[in-house]
């Protein structure tokens, strides 16, 4: 279970492939698929316990979509850092939110975005 039995989430995925440090975690929020990638399972579950948090509050765009994030090392002290993809389609158009500046709360940030945003 993602982040312990605070996270309330159910149900969840780990590939590992060669070190320890290519695990991913995935799972659903409504129509909602969302992947963490590039860290160990300890900074993948603490990312996802605060966008679970957050999505749990608010509301993703009603559509099918994929949330995409990867962790990245950089900096002084090899920081975890995270990198945010968000894609969903809505009737015709393809919806993308990138957001490349490095963070911890870039998933939360991107996540407001997208809560956000209303059909035109």
């Amino acid at each position: 279970m993602v982040g312990g039995p605070r996270s309330g989430l159910g149900a969840t995925a780990y590939g590992f492939h060669g070190t320890f440090n290519n695990a991913k975690v995935m799972w659903a929020e409504g129509n909602w698929t969302i992947e963490v990638a590039g860290g160990s399972p300890r900074y993948e579950q603490d990312t996802a316990y605060h966008l679970v948090n957050y999505l749990h509050s608010h509301y993703l765009p009603p559509y099918p979509g994929l949330i995409m994030i990867q962790l990245t090392h950089e900096g002084r002290g090899n920081k975890t850092q995270a990198v945010t993809h968000m894609d969903w389609i809505d009737g015709q158009y393809l919806m993308h939110i990138d957001t490349r500046i490095p963070g911890l709360q870039n998933p939360v940030s991107a996540a407001k975005m997208a809560v956000s945003w209303s059909h035109y």
